[in-house]
């Protein structure tokens, strides 16, 4: 079912949502269980994540994190006003349409194997928000350091590599 898979002894699956709660939400049928995912709950939801991370810059979004979760629960509801159909990629104009951030899994090729893959779609709303970003940032190529006795951030620190902060005391804000 899923071509990467997490040892379960050291993880609860039930506390990750990936391709099994999507389905679920969005409309599910029998011919899904014999499609092939990316990989189980864990897997897909950290790459979930850090996809989000990758396109903001950070996992906060108007005060609140986003999860993997609540992207699901609002494709559910973008699916059925925009006729959104699983495994195919948005077209420009039902990206355009979007009044939520989602998750949506398309088909994509992994080693020679047709698979669900998880791919993040912003809002116009969050664009726009994005677009408007004024906040400071801290970026590195390779890795990130930073040192400092308090740290008050309310902009983005991060880069390609690793991130590294060492403070005494950490206030971190983000977009909101």
């Amino acid at each position: 079912k899923y071509i990467m898979e997490t040892r379960l002894k050291y993880i609860d699956q039930k506390r990750f949502f990936g391709s099994d709660y999507f389905l679920s939400r969005v409309g599910y049928e029998d011919k899904w269980d014999r499609v092939k995912r990316l990989g189980d709950a864990y897997y897909e939801n950290e790459l979930i994540e850090r996809s989000i991370t990758e396109k903001l810059g950070t996992r906060f979004l108007n005060g609140k994190e986003i999860s993997a979760k609540d992207l699901m629960d609002n494709a559910a509801e973008e699916a059925k006003k925009n006729g959104l159909t699983i495994g195919k990629a948005l077209t420009k104009e039902q990206i355009a349409k979007l009044d939520k951030d989602i998750v949506w899994y398309e088909y994509q090729n992994v080693d020679g194997i047709q698979v669900l893959v998880p791919k993040i779609y912003l809002s116009k709303n969050t664009l726009k928000n994005l677009n408007n970003d004024s906040r400071s940032r801290i970026t590195g190529i390779e890795n990130t350091y930073v040192r400092t006795g308090n740290l008050e951030n309310v902009g983005l620190i991060g880069g390609y590599g690793n991130t590294y902060v060492e403070a005494k005391e950490v206030n971190n804000r983000t977009l909101g």
